[in-house]
């Protein structure tokens, strides 16, 4: 008898920790999905519709189970290299918050035919052979954009880090100008034995050479937006802004007008 009643205690306490497992798993299955969508050019709204239905899909999966791959496969296919998820959380026992985030097409290179495309960040987008808007010489004009501006010519065959740097430079140009895409035609980085360069040339006519750009970069920038705002709009046509440190004067920026 006495073994009898140790067997069912043992049984008792294997079924209340099968039910007590049951219970977490049931409890921690998504019932809820908090979801926002950014968009710049207003021209997803259908992409929108379809990843908010794809979403729903989630609930009733395991929170455990769920990853980003599987917020991400939410995006209809063939819009996934548009957009980027900036922001995946859990929230248990039963939320998830999901937004996800336009990438605007920002900068191109070209090379062989191909036409790669990148976005505000510098990083990959896609690439394609079909090149709307002019010839090589003439610039692309590949964007969709909602001001309908071109995209920026970068340099082919450059790295990852060259392009982030390029991306971070041209975000002190807009926070001084506004668009990249409205005012500036193509953003190089130039060596040579002794400095580095970043060089915008800008639609209007005029190049800015940042000199030494590794070094005090955003005071550089920002000295070469305020010299071309102070341009008359026949210099802005044409000529050169060289934004450098002046040598033995503890870091002081200037910025010359070569016509």
């Amino acid at each position: 008898m006495k073994y009898i009643r140790k067997i069912v205690t043992i049984v008792l306490i294997i079924i209340f920790f099968v039910a007590l497992a049951v219970c977490a798993v049931v409890a921690t299955n998504v019932r809820n999905v908090n979801f926002s969508f950014y968009q710049e050019t207003g021209a997803y709204t259908s992409v929108y519709d379809q990843t908010l239905e794809n979403l729903q899909n989630l609930k009733g999966k395991n929170m455990f189970l769920i990853g980003e791959d599987d917020v991400l496969d939410c995006i209809p296919e063939s819009y996934q290299s548009r957009f980027s998820l900036v922001k995946y959380e859990k929230s248990y026992p039963c939320t998830v918050n999901v937004t996800i985030e336009e990438r605007v097409e920002t900068f191109y290179s070209y090379a062989d035919g191909v036409c790669s495309v990148y976005d505000g960040n510098g990083e990959f987008m896609y690439s394609s052979g079909n090149i709307a808007g002019g010839s090589e010489t003439e610039g692309f004009v590949l964007s969709e954009t909602a001001d309908g501006s071109p995209n920026v010519i970068i340099e082919s065959g450059i790295t990852q880090a060259e392009r982030t740097f390029i991306s971070e430079v041209c975000k002190y140009f807009e926070e001084s100008l506004g668009s990249v895409r409205q005012l500036v035609k193509s953003v190089y980085r130039e060596k040579n034995p002794e400095y580095e360069y970043i060089i915008f040339t800008l639609r209007s006519g005029v190049t800015i050479e940042i000199s030494n750009c590794d070094s005090q970069t955003e005071g550089k920038v920002e000295k070469a937006c305020e010299a071309y705002l102070n341009l008359t709009d026949g210099q802005k046509t044409g000529g050169k802004l060289r934004a450098y440190t002046q040598e033995n004067s503890d870091g002081v920026i200037k910025c010359d007008y070569i016509p």
